[in-house]
């Protein structure tokens, strides 16, 4: 019984910190839809979505990060080709890709070294 109380006690102390993160993504994806230059601001916004959605949403998480590569590639930007790279192996590591993490936390890591 005492278990069973002190798991319902973690889950509320929790609950507000995911609600929040629910609110700063929903958030962050009303921007996405609405800033379309495609910048440094842009790929900083591609980023931290694909970021957040590692825990939450893996597959839609893979998609920004796909975006935010492309745009980093584009932008020639080292620094959010790299973030780019190491979400879309946190979201491979939730969808249990091992390989394809490991494969993109390596091209992150490599870029970082150049």
């Amino acid at each position: 019984m005492g278990i069973r109380y002190g798991l319902f006690f973690l889950l509320l102390l929790a609950a507000p910190s995911l609600a929040a993160q629910q609110i700063s993504l929903d958030s962050m994806m009303r921007l996405e839809k609405r800033y379309l230059k495609e910048d440094s601001v842009r790929a900083k916004l591609l980023n931290d979505i694909a970021r957040r959605y590692y825990t939450v949403n893996p597959r839609e998480g893979v998609r920004y990060a796909e975006q935010a590569i492309a745009l980093g590639e584009k932008l020639s930007d080292k620094k959010f080709l790299a973030g780019a790279y190491s979400a879309m192996g946190s979201n491979r590591l939730s969808m249990a890709d091992y390989p394809a993490a490991l494969d993109n936390y390596q091209k992150a890591l490599d870029i970082n070294q150049r």
